[in-house]
Order: structure tokens, then sequence, then C-alpha cells
């Protein structure tokens, strides 16, 4: 498992679908009870969402010596470059995804690492406890009411509507 940060950004990498799914939940899960911890201080509360994407990765560790002098100068920044369609498809669907879910692109649910099955619908659930995500929910509802009342987030009502009605599917679903 390899992960590269970019601020606001965080691309995990795997070859394995139960390896990626099982650190999708960890973080998403710890994530989730720090959001919930910090109920009643909703100005230190954020949300993440992710997206899934399956194809082939390239990583800047692996690219030819030649194949830039700057990189060849700079084998730090070198290895923590990734190329690749999957990491472009996440990018594009993320947006898609309900608070503290995960979207999974078209490209996961067509295809899957050998030996694996794909994705079957637009989203994933990483947690499988019904009781833990009810919470969750209860959680967002707090702080999206918050949020409407407090404008010191600038964060536009219809925005706020939307991303309650993204997480009233995922969560209700």
């Amino acid at each position: 498992m390899l992960g590269h940060f970019i601020p606001y950004l965080f691309f995990a990498t795997s070859p394995n679908r139960n390896e990626l799914e099982f650190f999708i939940s960890h973080v998403f899960g710890g994530i989730a009870t720090v959001f919930c911890r910090d109920d009643g201080k909703p100005g230190f509360q954020f949300i993440i969402r992710g997206a899934i994407a399956f194809g082939e990765i390239y990583f800047g560790k692996d690219l030819e010596m030649g194949a830039s002098r700057t990189l060849d100068s700079n084998p730090e920044y070198k290895s923590q470059i990734l190329l690749g369609k999957p990491i472009v498809f996440a990018f594009e669907s993320e947006h898609k995804a309900p608070p503290f879910g995960v979207a999974i692109h078209e490209s996961a649910r067509q295809e899957a690492p050998e030996g694996e099955s794909p994705f079957v619908s637009e989203w994933w659930k990483w947690s499988e406890s019904d009781e833990n995500l009810c919470k969750l929910f209860a959680c967002l509802k707090k702080y999206y009411a918050w949020c409407r009342k407090d404008k010191s987030m600038n964060y536009d009502e219809t925005r706020i509507n939307f991303h309650e009605t993204l997480a009233d599917r995922y969560f209700s679903s």
C-alpha cells in the first residue's frame, strides 16, 4: 500500500482490492470517530469523501533515468509522482461521493484485479456496522444544522442541501 498526499487530496494505491478496502475502512472509520467525538465543536469537524478507480498506475520511482533532467536531479520528488488514468478517474469521481462516502468509478465496476470481482454499485460503504453509520449520520445532521446557522464556514446553503441529500441516500441505502 502506497500513499501520496496532495493538500486536500490523498491517493492510496494497491494491487489488491481487499487491502485497499481494509485501508479505506480504517481511515474513514478513524476520521468518522473523530468527527463524532468533536460533536458539539462543529468548527473543528471536517468531512471526507473518496473514490475508487481501477487501472494501470505508474510510479515516478520507476521512471527511467534520462526521462527528465529535473526528475533525475530530484529523486525524492520523483518518488512521489503517480501517473495513470485511475488517478484522473478517482479525482473526477470524488465529487460524486456523499459525505463520508466512497464513489466507485466505472472502471472499478467493469474490471478488477486478477482473481477479484469488480464493485457492483456506484457507492461503497466502508463500514459493515449499521450502528456506527447511523451514529455518523446523526453527527452529520447536527453539523449541517450548525453550518446553516453559522455563516463563518462560507458553506453555501445550496451545497449543504445537496450534500445532506447525498448523505441521506448513502446512509439509508
